[in-house]
């Protein structure tokens, strides 16, 4: 628990010191006193400033693929529900550490971060719907971007506003534009 800990206050840290100063000007002394550790001890868990980036954003993206991992498209395809139940899951992994997630996403490092979570559900989607769809490579490409573009801009601009709208209807708005598209709002 003490490692865990440990590894979670020099994250905190690092995000931190994202908000206020370019990433090549944060200091592992600065990191280690904001986490209230000394050198050494964050030596003992990162090599770098920028390995704890690469850990953050590689726990994210892996946190994202393992929901989509659990949702079987095969059983869901025609279940209206998915995006949401989808939606929910990640809600959920927000709502564990909603604090750092909100710095997180406030950051210059959610730039990067959104890119890497964008592609990878991209490919995992890609992966998973090409063999249900009849239709072109090209065109599946085109609905994948949107839709997973709009979910994650969705997040970042709920993240960056302030909103006092809840997580769980922001996910109910993204569910239901990205499943009745522009006709949903009208109605």
């Amino acid at each position: 628990r003490r490692w865990l800990r440990t590894k979670k206050s020099i994250r905190n840290a690092v995000v931190e010191q994202i908000a206020v100063k370019d990433i090549s000007k944060i200091t592992v002394t600065e990191v280690a006193k904001i986490a209230d550790i000394n050198r050494k001890t964050f030596y003992l868990h990162y090599d770098s400033v920028c390995s704890v980036l690469n850990e953050i954003e590689n726990d994210v993206a892996n946190m994202i693929m393992e929901i989509l991992n659990k949702i079987d498209l095969k059983d869901s395809y025609y279940n209206p529900y998915l995006i949401l139940k989808i939606l929910n899951e990640i809600n959920t992994m927000l709502n564990n550490d909603i604090d750092f997630y909100s710095d997180v996403m406030k950051s210059p490092l959610s730039n990067n971060l959104i890119n890497k979570i964008k592609n990878a559900l991209k490919v995992e989607l890609s992966n998973k719907i090409t063999r249900k769809l009849n239709m072109s490579d090209e065109a599946l490409y085109i609905y994948i971007e949107f839709i997973v573009t709009g979910i994650l801009a969705s997040y970042q601009q709920w993240f960056n506003s302030k909103s006092k709208l809840s997580l769980e209807k922001l996910s109910k708005a993204i569910e239901q534009i990205a499943f009745y598209g522009i006709n949903g709002i009208l109605e």
